[in-house]
């Protein structure tokens, strides 16, 4: 088989939106397809990705899925940014059922920085941490040379940290995760590159039933502090 011909799809999902792109066997992006997360659970994410997949111009060899949860053994296990993901879902198989093909699937900040050690910023490097800010908060490791997601998929989940006991409450259902706080970073970044600049270093943080919620400067030490 001519090396060109060697075309996968990777599947971004994401809180908001999934992204697929066709990428070749040296890293290029032939093409790219995106819809908006849904709400309905599962089977509709399975549905949403399988669109996406098969609206490509090409037909892949094989897919790579990046969701983000933690991943074992082949099953997503806990999903806290996608709604009435209650249970271990087989991701997998779910998708090898739908679409024919060999089905790869990690956790998304661990397979962002896999990306970024075979072919982008962290290329070479031995022990290399990755940090993604978005809906939620990532974390991916490198140990040696090796990706590295601990005993059970969840090494390195920066986001559900406690670094506020008893603060505000987190997707996860916990209180105090550095993503309760943290997360929103991404949004004032998007508002401040917009028309609207938050008018004061402070926000209303709807996880809190209204309550004013601390200004950027305490999010970066409530971080830190995790």
């Amino acid at each position: 088989m001519r090396r060109e011909a060697l075309l996968v799809a990777g599947v971004d999902v994401g809180g908001t939106n999934i992204e697929v792109g066709l990428v070749d066997a040296d890293h290029r992006v032939h093409q790219r397809a995106k819809a908006p997360t849904p709400t309905a659970g599962p089977g509709a994410v399975l549905e949403t990705i399988t669109d996406l997949v098969t609206s490509l111009d090409t037909a892949p060899i094989a897919v790579g899925v990046g969701i983000p949860g933690v991943v074992h053994e082949g099953s997503v296990l806990t999903v806290p940014n996608l709604q009435g993901w209650h249970q271990p879902v087989d991701v997998g198989a779910g998708l090898t059922e739908r679409l024919g093909l060999q089905v790869a699937l990690g956790n998304d900040a661990n397979v962002g920085l896999l990306g970024e050690w075979l072919a982008g910023a962290a290329t070479g490097g031995c022990n290399v941490l990755g940090v993604w800010m978005g809906t939620g908060i990532g974390g991916g490791l490198t140990l040696d040379g090796r990706p590295f997601s601990g005993a059970r998929g969840a090494a390195w989940e920066i986001g559900h940290v406690v670094v506020q006991a008893g603060g505000a409450l987190c997707s996860c259902g916990r209180r105090g995760c550095a993503e309760a706080y943290a997360a929103q970073v991404d949004e004032w970044c998007r508002v401040g590159h917009g028309r609207r600049r938050p008018t004061g270093e402070s926000r209303r943080d709807p996880r809190r039933g209204g309550q004013t919620e601390t200004h950027l400067e305490g999010v970066g030490a409530r971080l830190g502090r995790g």
